[in-house]
């Protein structure tokens, strides 16, 4: 069994979270990723963010 551990901190959220909000981007359109990691995890966060970090991720060249 995996253990996880997920943190959001107001300078953003961990890479164990961004990587499965990534995972998630990449089988599910945006809006649904926030259900799906609630679903798994019982963690919710904005669709907003889920969207930025999927992109982030995806594009490497927007996230600095």
């Amino acid at each position: 069994m995996h253990h996880y551990i997920f943190i959001t901190t107001c300078r953003g959220y961990s890479l164990p979270l961004q990587r499965a909000i990534t995972d998630f981007g990449a089988d599910v359109p945006f809006g649904k990723i926030p259900e799906k990691l609630k679903e798994h995890y019982g963690i919710t966060v904005p669709i907003s963010s889920a969207q930025f970090i999927t992109q982030k991720h995806a594009r490497p060249e927007l996230s600095g």
